[in-house]
């Protein structure tokens, strides 16, 4: 382990403990920093990182903006924009970095023929998240079939089979 000092101004100096953190399997998560580690920077307990061999479905975070650096791995990732409903999307590599801006719905998908691993990080302790698959056709208790079949404009059937596969 190493201590260092970031000088937020003349006056104020915070100390951040720097450890090494192993990577988690695929599939598997780790949050870091924790407990003591995390108190000494506020926010800190937040960055994660995580390994995926399947996508990260479309979901949001309504309370924080989203940065990930691909350390591993080929991902396509994008979002939608709310005024015009644009896709903004680009596949990434080692090294490159993306941002999800807070509230808008994104996405992550492996398109390596490997694993993919990220670091992630939020701008926020909370900052919440809805993964819009499970909110539409998981919720308890269930949205009216109606609702949902207007919205995607297909019939209450085809509603019910796709939230039966979520049960």
């Amino acid at each position: 382990m190493s201590t260092g000092a970031v000088h937020l101004h003349q006056s104020v100096a915070i100390t951040i403990e720097i450890e090494l953190w192993k990577l988690p399997e695929c599939g598997e998560r780790a949050d870091i920093p924790r407990g003591e580690h995390a108190a000494r920077l506020n926010g800190a307990h937040r960055l994660r990182t995580r390994r995926a061999e399947v996508q990260n479905p479309p979901n949001i975070h309504p309370c924080a903006t989203e940065i990930i650096y691909v350390t591993q791995g080929v991902l396509e990732v994008g979002f939608i924009t709310t005024a015009i409903q644009a896709l903004f999307a680009k596949t990434l590599t080692v090294g490159e970095v993306f941002v999800f801006p807070r509230g808008l719905v994104h996405f992550q998908q492996n398109r390596g023929n490997g694993p993919a691993s990220v670091i992630a990080a939020f701008n926020s302790q909370l900052q919440g998240t809805q993964v819009i698959a499970n909110t539409l056709f998981a919720a308890e208790p269930p949205v009216p079939s109606d609702v949902l079949a207007k919205a995607f404009r297909i019939g209450n059937d085809d509603i019910d089979a796709v939230k039966a596969k979520f049960k």
